[in-house]
């Protein structure tokens, strides 16, 4: 694809090149519909912190602006993703537990898409346990680009090779994605990425949601 547009923000440019990815997932998973008969269905597992919760509501408005439907059980979804914490070694082992079950669901279901990221991916020592013992999964991606998951899921499904997108530090910042809240009268917001002690403002995204009614953002 070719960008003419030289005076534009390179994170809008990024943002709209993940929108014609949920463009083309959408119409590739409407062909599959077609030809099933069976919507296709994502299911969202998340641990950790509060802001890991706010990603995996982006993560959710992208799968269902790529035109899935959640499903409440991993056996029967089409594409499972984990949205992963490391802070405790008890909730790794969890997820290590759960990838082992979805190995039994895909050998059923072979079409299944696994995927898994968040702040496990980030550690070298789970990426070389994922691809020495959990082949089978498809994506793993990092917290720094959350917001590739449509354009991922497109090549994974078009070359069916497994893959891993890693990166030590965030290269864009890419807001405005879909988003679907949990909490109708809660949200929360970044109001940065990373720390650097200095973070008492409030940015658009805030006051966006202020004047959309939220009486409480975190």
């Amino acid at each position: 694809m070719s960008i003419t547009k030289t005076n534009e923000n390179p994170d809008s440019i990024v943002l709209e090149q993940q929108k014609e990815y949920m463009q083309k997932m959408k119409a590739h998973l409407s062909d599959l519909e077609q030809k099933t008969g069976k919507k296709q269905t994502y299911f969202l597992l998340t641990t950790g912190c509060q802001m890991n919760a706010h990603d995996s509501e982006k993560l959710a408005g992208m799968l269902q602006a790529m035109g899935f439907a959640e499903s409440s059980s991993e056996e029967k979804a089409d594409f499972v993703l984990y949205n992963t914490c490391c802070i405790r070694e008890n909730a790794e082992d969890k997820i290590y537990g759960r990838l082992g079950r979805l190995k039994y669901y895909k050998k059923q279901n072979p079409h299944m898409k696994i995927a898994i990221c968040g702040c496990m991916t980030q550690q070298d020592v789970v990426i070389e346990k994922l691809q020495k013992s959990y082949k089978y999964v498809d994506i793993v991606f990092g917290t720094f680009n959350l917001y590739k998951l449509p354009e991922l899921l497109y090549e994974s499904l078009e070359t069916n090779d497994t893959l891993f997108d890693i990166w030590k530090e965030q290269k864009e910042i890419v807001e405005d994605l879909p988003i679907v809240y949990e909490n109708p009268f809660q949200a929360s917001v970044n109001i940065m990425y990373g720390c650097d002690n200095f973070c008492s403002y409030k940015n658009k995204s805030a006051q966006m949601l202020e004047f959309t009614g939220f009486k409480a953002l975190a």
